[in-house]
C-alpha cells in the first residue's frame, strides 16, 4: 500500500506539471515554475488553504487510476531504453495490451479510482492534453513506450539533488566508465519522429559544447548526461 502511494505521488508531480503547461498557454499571467504545482497529489480535505487545489487533486485522481492495479512484485529485467526503466510499474496501462494507450483506458482508470478513493475526475482537457503529451513522435498515437519513455524523462533526474537515477546512468553508460558516448544516447528515448531525433542530436551537442573552456569531445560525464536529460525534458515535457 505504501508503495502505491509513493508511486501516486510521483505521477502527480508529473501530471500537475502538465497541468500547469496547460495553464501557462493559456493566460497572460504565467505561474511560477515547476515549484508552482510540485507534488501536490492530496486528497481534498488536507489541501493547505488558498491552494489551487481542484488542478491537484484533478492530477491526483488521474495518478492513483494509473496505479490503482500496480503488481506488489515485479520481475527485474535489463533495462535497454528509458521505456524499460518504468515498464513494471505502468505496462497495465494498456488494458486490452495492444500497445497503445486510447483516451478512453485512461478515462476509464482515472474515473474508477476517482469513485474509490474520493479525488475529483480529471476533466477532459487535462486528460486530452496529457495524451498528446505522451505523443513523442507526434503521429497521433500514443503508444506504451511512449507514455513509460514521458514518465522515465520526468524522474529521471531528482529535481532536489540533482542526481541521475542509478539505473538510466547505467543504460547510457554501457561499459561503466563514467563517460556516455554520442551511440549511447540516443536509442534509448526510442522513436520520436524527425524532429525529435533531430532534438536529441542538438541536446546532446549543447551540452558537450558547453562542458568546458576546451570545447567538445563527443561524449557526456555522468554530471553532464543529468543536465542532458533535464534539458530534454524541459523541451519535450514543458517543464
Amino acid at each position: 500500500r505504501t508503495r502505491r502511494r509513493t508511486s501516486i505521488h510521483r505521477m502527480a508531480c508529473h501530471l500537475n506539471n502538465l497541468r500547469s503547461t496547460v495553464a501557462r498557454a493559456s493566460t497572460t499571467v504565467r505561474p511560477s515554475p515547476r515549484a508552482l504545482l510540485r507534488c501536490a497529489a492530496t486528497p481534498q480535505g488536507k489541501q493547505a488553504a488558498g491552494s489551487n487545489w481542484h488542478h491537484q487533486i484533478a492530477a491526483g485522481a488521474l495518478a492513483a487510476a494509473l496505479f490503482l492495479q500496480t503488481p506488489e512484485h515485479v520481475q527485474a529485467a535489463e533495462i535497454r531504453s528509458l521505456a524499460d526503466l518504468t515498464r513494471s510499474e505502468f505496462s497495465f496501462v494498456d488494458q486490452n495490451k495492444d500497445g497503445v494507450i486510447s483516451l478512453e483506458e485512461m478515462a476509464g482508470l482515472a474515473r474508477q479510482v476517482a469513485q474509490e478513493e474520493e479525488f475529483d475526475e480529471p476533466g477532459p482537457e487535462l486528460l486530452a492534453f496529457s495524451q498528446r503529451m505522451f505523443d513523442l513522435n507526434q503521429d497521433g498515437t500514443t503508444t506504451t513506450d511512449e507514455m513509460l519513455t514521458s514518465l522515465a524523462l520526468s524522474n529521471a533526474v531528482s529535481e532536489e539533488t540533482g542526481e541521475v537515477d542509478t539505473d538510466a546512468i547505467k543504460m547510457f553508460d554501457k561499459d561503466g566508465d563514467g563517460l556516455i558516448m554520442r551511440r549511447d544516447w540516443s536509442p534509448p528515448f526510442g522513436d520520436m519522429g524527425v524532429s525529435g531525433n533531430e532534438l536529441k542530436n542538438y541536446t546532446f551537442d549543447r551540452v558537450d559544447f558547453l562542458s568546458g573552456p576546451e570545447g567538445p569531445d563527443g561524449k557526456l560525464s555522468v554530471q553532464e548526461i543529468g543536465q542532458a536529460l533535464t534539458l530534454m525534458r524541459t523541451q519535450v515535457m514543458g517543464y
